[in-house]
Parts: C-alpha cells; sequence; structure tokens
C-alpha cells in the first residue's frame, strides 16, 4: 500500500522548488516584456509627459497637466 502523503526526497523537493522560481521569474519577465509592448503600441509619446508644453508663447505647462 502507498503511504499517503508519499515521502518525497530531498532532490525531489529542491527539484521542484527551483523549477516553481525559473517559472515565476520566466512570467514575471513575460508580463514586462508584455507590458512595455503595450505602451508602444498605443502611447503616443509615453515618456514625454514631464516635457509637454502648451502652445503659448510664454511656455507654460499646459493646464490640462495640471493636479496629475
Amino acid at each position: 500500500m502507498t503511504p499517503w502523503p508519499p515521502d518525497l526526497g530531498v532532490r525531489t523537493v529542491d527539484h521542484y522548488t527551483v523549477q516553481a522560481r525559473r517559472l515565476r521569474a520566466q512570467a514575471r519577465s513575460d508580463f514586462v516584456l508584455a507590458l512595455i509592448a503595450a505602451v508602444r503600441r498605443y502611447a503616443v509619446a509615453p515618456l514625454a509627459f514631464g516635457r509637454r508644453m502648451c502652445s503659448s508663447s510664454r511656455g507654460n505647462i499646459s493646464t490640462k497637466l495640471h493636479g496629475r
């Protein structure tokens, strides 16, 4: 008769622990790459928020960005 829960050896537990860490890291990097791709695809100028100026000759920051 097989005992329950099964007796897992130290090497087996270590193997699955390493695999779980690797899969979590891969999922994290896939998510970050997908997020970067989405920003590039849908944003006109994703890094230009700090440089937007209104069209006035004084060069004040646009009123649309105040309070953000």
